[in-house]
């Protein structure tokens, strides 16, 4: 009996080890296709809800035949009749409303080819509309590309990336606002020069409300670079900022704020010891650490994530919703010999380390495998990942949760873009500020689900979730329940009809007056001269506005700018001629004015008007 209870707690602790699982289902699924390319390429997929039902569908990239789309119905991953075939071998597929009209198109880049653009007519019939939208032709060898919003005019523009140096340089297209493209590059000199780029991820490295963009170039000889974003200037500061990473091969470039600091780090993939059997390497994984905005340093050793196995696409997901974001590695050799190998997983440690965990994944991994995609297949608030894999049935892994909470939100453009591409979201809970970016184009040829999911870890209440739209508005909610969907809109400045004190149309000020304005319905007022209360009694000129929460305390409000200008005093001599006696009508008084387009008219004492007025007898 007692061999009987030791054997029970054995396991019951073996169990408790093993932890939470990621577990292969893909037998779940009506998956009865896969890729199966001429050449051994590496490309990417969407895990994208593309028609907007809140459950994430699956795009699966085919060569030359048509594209699988798998609709996401209550959990199930369902293969639907194809909307598009591909004509040619396809790189990197997004679902992007680039017209803002609320319908999500599809942009595709081509291996050896070019990159199309197809106008969904809301109906899902798409029209190529690469020549009149004016990105046709692009680059000889398009690699990723990714869409955001530099110029902040709430339209998506277009950078892709060119594999062949000899031929083109990689390309900046600026959306003109009707439908139609520019090219932009050599303006804002984002050719990147003579390299072979494989990704572009828009990103604010340092805070300051420019997106800027890193881009990771392959094979010797090449530099990464990061352009940053100087109010619509781009000037390449890799170097000074240490992630220049010269001679490497990086595969992914994966941005997240993995230690929750505020700032945004960046993990790239390289071809690791095992590729010196091809005659390259051995090239390390880099995990570059921001510092505040102000640089970036190595930390990949440091935090045990500088593997050195052929690494591919990279995903930051935090799949145990603790607050911190995990890290799953594509990996596999595709160069000469195929050489299949296990992903790496890792969980974070707070920021701290990270721990391999690869045995928490339950089902055939040891593939080539390139390009890891998150969404939440069963909406059960913890992310699930989907995996393409060389020349068989991707992976699709998911996650068996725990008790930990999570909040899901889907953040809206209404003065930006609809999709809110750019948008930075910190969501606060148990004195933890998570950030994540809301990308389009990401880590290798990746698309990820929509719908942002934080976990809360156990807190049950969460202070505080703020958007940073790109057009600088913010919105915040505040005390929000856990484990829910939230839709948070971009909200416009309140068109407030103050009431104002003295009636007046014009707020001017005159020396010692005041003004005194006014407006209830909100609470917690925030004025941006400090005051608290709902009514401001303005003494000086300035720019007056408010931040105030509704009455649910859940939303907060920004008034439009109150401006009141001073009233330039007008600056005047006054003249007089006296009269001959005192029983005499003789004098005369007059206003000279230094500056007399300030005056309207001049009313004097005796009721009189003008300049000047005359036949005055003595007195005041």
């Amino acid at each position: 009996m007692i061999k009987v209870i030791w054997t029970i707690l054995f396991l019951i602790c073996a169990l408790n080890l093993q932890g939470q699982k990621l577990i292969d289902v893909i037998a779940n699924h009506d998956i009865n296709e896969h890729q199966n390319f001429t050449l051994t390429n590496v490309n990417g997929m969407s895990f994208f809800d593309f028609d907007e039902d809140g459950w994430d569908d699956l795009t699966y990239p085919m060569e030359n035949d048509s594209i699988l789309f798998y609709k996401n119905i209550n959990g199930t991953l369902t293969q639907i009749d194809s909307y598009l075939f591909a004509s040619g071998t396809i790189r990197q597929m997004l679902w992007v409303d680039y017209d803002n009209n609320g319908t999500l198109d599809l942009c595709i880049s081509y291996e050896n080819s070019e990159v199309k653009l197809y106008q969904n007519d809301g109906a899902f019939n798409f029209t190529d509309v690469s020549i009149s939208a004016g990105i046709y032709p692009t680059v000889t060898t398009p690699y990723g590309f990714s869409f955001a919003d530099p110029d902040q005019d709430s339209d998506l523009d277009l950078y892709i990336c060119s594999y062949d140096p000899n031929n083109s340089q990689n390309k900046y297209f600026e959306n003109q606002g009707d439908g139609s493209f520019i090219d932009k590059t050599a303006y804002f000199n984002l050719g990147n020069g003579a390299q072979s780029s494989f990704m572009g991820v828009w990103f604010d490295y340092n805070n300051d409300q420019n997106i800027d963009l890193h881009v990771i170039n392959d094979r010797i000889g090449g530099n990464d670079a990061l352009y940053e974003n100087q109010n619509g200037t781009f000037n390449d500061i890799a170097e000074s900022l240490g992630v220049l990473n010269t001679d490497q091969n990086p595969m992914t470039s994966s941005i997240s704020d993995y230690n929750n600091d505020g700032f945004q780090d960046i993990f790239v993939t390289d071809f690791g010891v095992d590729s010196t059997a091809s005659g390259l390497g051995p090239f390390r994984y880099k995990l570059f650490e921001n510092q505040n905005g102000t640089s970036f340093i190595d930390q990949a050793a440091a935090k045990n994530v500088d593997a050195d196995v052929f690494g591919w696409g990279a995903l930051w997901v935090d799949y145990n919703n603790d607050s911190y974001e995990d890290l799953y590695v594509a990996t596999g050799n595709n160069f000469g010999v195929l050489i299949p190998t296990m992903p790496l997983f890792y969980r974070n440690e707070e920021g701290n380390t990270f721990t391999p965990i690869t045995d928490s994944i339950i089902g055939d991994v040891l593939t080539i495998s390139f390009c890891p995609v998150k969404g939440d297949l069963n909406n059960d608030g913890f992310y699930d990942i989907a995996v393409l894999n060389e020349d068989t049935f991707p992976n699709i892994f998911l996650n068996e949760g725990n008790t930990n909470n999570y909040i899901k939100i889907n953040p809206v453009g209404l003065i930006s873009n609809r999709m809110a591409i750019g948008a930075q979201i910190r969501v606060s809970a148990g004195g933890i500020t998570q950030l994540q970016t809301v990308f389009c184009g990401e880590n290798l040829f990746a698309q990820n689900s929509q719908h942002k999911i934080f976990g809360i870890d156990s807190n049950s209440i969460i202070d505080s979730i703020t958007i940073l739209f790109p057009s600088g508005i913010i919105a915040k909610r505040f005390n929000v329940t856990v484990n829910q969907v939230i839709t948070i809109y971009e909200e416009e400045y309140v068109t407030a009809n103050f009431n104002i004190y003295p009636n007046t149309n014009e707020l001017y000020l005159c020396p010692n007056d005041s003004i005194q304005i006014a407006l209830s319905g909100f609470d917690n007022y925030s004025w941006s001269n400090g005051s608290t209360d709902s009514t401001l009694i303005i003494t000086t000129p300035g720019i007056y506005y408010f931040e105030a929460l509704n009455e649910m305390g859940d939303s907060l409000y920004r008034s439009e700018d109150i401006v009141v200008t001073f009233e330039e005093q007008p600056l005047f001599q006054e003249l007089s001629t006296q009269v001959d006696c005192n029983e005499d009508s003789s004098g005369v008084a007059s206003l000279v004015f230094a500056n007399p387009s300030l005056i309207d008219s001049v009313l004097w004492s005796n009721n009189q008007n003008g300049m000047q007025i005359d036949s005055l007898s003595a007195g005041t």
